[in-house]
C-alpha cells in the first residue's frame, strides 16, 4: 500500500522553522533586559522624588532635616520637633531600592545635630544624561547617613556621572 505523504512537514522544515522561532526569541529577551533596567531606573526616580517631598513637609513643620533615614526607624523624633512629629507623618514607608545593580539609596545632611540641607543619590544601571544632575550637587560638606542597602555602604558617593541622580534641598 502507498501513504499519501504531501500535506506532511519534513524534518528539515521543522528544524528551519524552531530556529527561526528561537532567534527572534533570543532577540526579544535581549530588548526586553534593556527596559527592565530603565523600569528599575524609573521607580529609583519616583522614590527619590517622594522622600523629597516627605522631606520638606518635614522641614515645613520642624524647622530641620532628619538626621538619619532607617526605614524601621521613627526618623526625626526630637531635636527641634518636640511634638512627636516624624517622618512617618509625611512618608508611610521609606522606599527600599528595586532589583539590580547596583541597588542603594544615599542620604547625606550637612550637619548631623541640625540638618538644614541634604543630599539624596542613587546610582542608575543605564546612563541617563537627562535625569542626572551632571555634578551640580556635591557631597564633600555632608556626612552620609544613609540607610544604603550596598554593602559596603559608599562613604562619598558623587554626582559627576551620568549614571548618578542626586537632589537636595536647594
Amino acid at each position: 500500500m502507498k501513504t499519501n505523504n504531501k500535506n506532511a512537514f519534513t524534518l528539515v522544515e521543522l528544524m528551519v522553522v524552531i530556529a527561526i522561532i528561537s532567534l527572534l526569541s533570543g532577540i526579544i529577551i535581549t530588548n526586553l533586559s534593556g527596559s527592565k533596567a530603565k523600569s528599575r531606573d524609573t521607580q529609583r526616580i519616583s522614590d527619590i522624588a517622594q522622600i523629597q517631598l516627605a522631606l520638606g513637609l518635614y522641614y515645613d513643620r520642624c524647622n530641620q532635616f532628619p538626621a538619619i533615614l532607617v526605614p524601621s526607624a521613627n526618623n526625626g523624633l526630637g531635636g527641634t520637633c518636640t511634638s512627636g512629629i516624624t517622618l512617618a507623618n509625611y512618608i508611610g514607608k521609606i522606599p527600599t531600592p528595586p532589583g539590580g545593580k547596583p541597588s542603594s539609596y544615599d542620604y547625606a545632611v550637612n550637619d548631623t545635630n541640625s540638618p538644614t540641607d541634604y543630599v539624596l543619590h542613587t546610582y542608575l544601571e543605564a546612563a541617563n544624561t537627562s535625569a542626572t544632575s551632571n555634578g551640580l550637587l556635591s557631597f564633600p560638606s555632608f556626612t552620609v547617613v544613609s540607610w544604603s542597602t550596598a554593602s559596603p555602604a559608599p562613604s562619598t558617593p558623587t554626582c559627576d556621572s551620568s549614571q548618578n541622580y542626586c537632589v537636595g534641598s536647594k
